[in-house]
């Protein structure tokens, strides 16, 4: 049985998810030119956080983003994104989910800037680095703690707990509220 998340099985979106299809191409595109450019490519549009701290290639905090280090990381990035993606888009917003999602990245590429600003190594694909805990992650669990998956077995659904990330959701659920960010 896989457990690769395909889609949720508890919700469908009221409407086509444009922002993550967006995405999803965006990010398909950018991992061509990369493919085509190579490693100059790579170095011209990664941040670096030494040149950030410069003042230098400040669109590389969101170029960078896009950018994927292999086929492994940007199939899983595009897999995730296509299966959490448009309940969470569906759930915020169009408008609303595009900023959370950049937002998310640039706020991954400025704790990266941060933790190491004299680093010359370019980054890139701060939305699933493993040390940058962010929002969209958070999204990711809250989604997980209040659906069913499709993934070739079937999860029963999280009662009364909440969501795992904050209390206002948790105490809202366990007095038979809903959860203010679904």
């Amino acid at each position: 049985m896989s457990m690769i998340p395909l889609a949720d099985a508890s919700r469908q979106p009221k409407r086509f998810p444009v922002v993550t299809a967006a995405i999803i191409l965006l990010n398909a595109i950018i991992f061509l030119f990369e493919l085509l450019g190579g490693e100059p490519f790579v170095k011209q549009w990664s941040v670096i956080p030494a040149d950030i701290v410069s003042g230098q290639h400040w669109v590389t905090i969101i170029s960078a983003m896009f950018m994927h280090g292999g086929w492994m990381h940007i199939i899983g990035n595009m897999v995730f994104l296509k299966a959490f993606g448009p309940e969470i888009e569906d759930a915020m917003g169009r408008l609303r989910f595009l900023a959370f999602y950049l937002l998310s990245g640039v706020a991954a590429s400025l704790a990266q800037i941060v933790a190491m600003p004299n680093s010359t190594v370019p980054n890139l694909g701060r939305h699933i680095h493993p040390h940058n805990v962010h929002s969209r992650r958070a999204a990711d669990w809250i989604l997980v703690s209040h659906s069913n998956f499709q993934s070739g077995r079937r999860r029963g659904k999280r009662t009364g707990g909440g969501c795992r990330l904050c209390g206002s959701c948790r105490r809202l659920h366990l007095r038979g509220g809903f959860c203010p960010v679904l």
